[in-house]
Parts: C-alpha cells; structure tokens; sequence
C-alpha cells in the first residue's frame, strides 16, 4: 500500500522536483518491490522516467521510504501541467500499485513572459481607446 506520495518542493517554478514515497507491507509475508515514477505532459505523453526502488524486500508490517528528484530543467519541461506517476510492481506475481499527483511546472521565464504579453495587451487596448476617442472628437468639429 502506498502511505505516502508528494511533492516535496515548495516554489512553484521550481526546476529540481522532490517527492517523498512511502510504501507500506500490510500483509503477513516478506516482498520484493521494484518500481519507477513517469513524468506525463499533458497529452499523457511519457517525457521522463525516474527509478524509485531498484529492488526493496519489504517486511511484514514495515515501510520502505524514497526520496527520488526528477531535474525539469536539464530534461527540457515546457511550462504546464504535468502528472508524476508512480508504479511499484510488488510480490512473486509482480502485482502493480499506482498512485500519481499532478505538478504545474511554471519557470520564472514563463511568467515574465506572460507579463510583458500582458502588459502589450492592455498597452494596445489603451492606445486603441485614446485613437477611438481622438476620431470621436475630430469626427464634431
């Protein structure tokens, strides 16, 4: 079962993710888990994926935690919505867990982008109202 998975990284234009995943052994034997964390655009396109446990042998009743990062910045991430997908495949029969979380990816360059297009825009409606009401008032004399 898996106790815990989420996002660790506080800003959000952060470019080095850092998740915490904790996987529980509620049964009554020992397992072997082997598991990895995708990283799907927004299409659901795989982009990246990371190793979360190479191989764990879990106890009865424990846990086995990981920290795992996934590095947006040297991998290339657009700015966006991006879900973190991890599959632990567990047992003799390799029986699978997933659980995923959405992480928005907002690099500080893409705001100041969005800024100065912001800024364009209601700088042209501006200019546009000033020249209707130019045209406007020599329109009476």
């Amino acid at each position: 079962q898996v106790e815990k998975f989420e996002h660790v990284t506080a800003r959000l234009g952060e470019g080095k993710w850092l998740f915490d995943f904790t996987l529980a052994n509620k049964g009554s034997v020992e397992v072997n888990a082997v598991g990895d964390a995708k990283v799907l655009d927004w299409r659901g396109n795989e982009v990246a994926t990371q190793p979360i446990f190479a191989s764990a042998r879990i106890i009865s009743g424990a846990s086995k935690m990981s920290g795992f990062n996934i590095d947006a910045v040297s991998r290339g991430f657009w700015p966006g919505l991006y879900q973190v997908q991890a599959k632990v495949g567990y047992g003799i029969t390799k029986q699978n867990v997933i659980s995923l979380i959405y992480v928005w990816y907002l690099p500080v360059w893409s705001l100041v982008v969005v800024g100065i297009l912001f800024l364009i825009f209601i700088g042209s409606v501006v200019f546009l109202a000033r020249r209707y009401q130019m045209k406007k008032i020599m329109a009476r004399l």
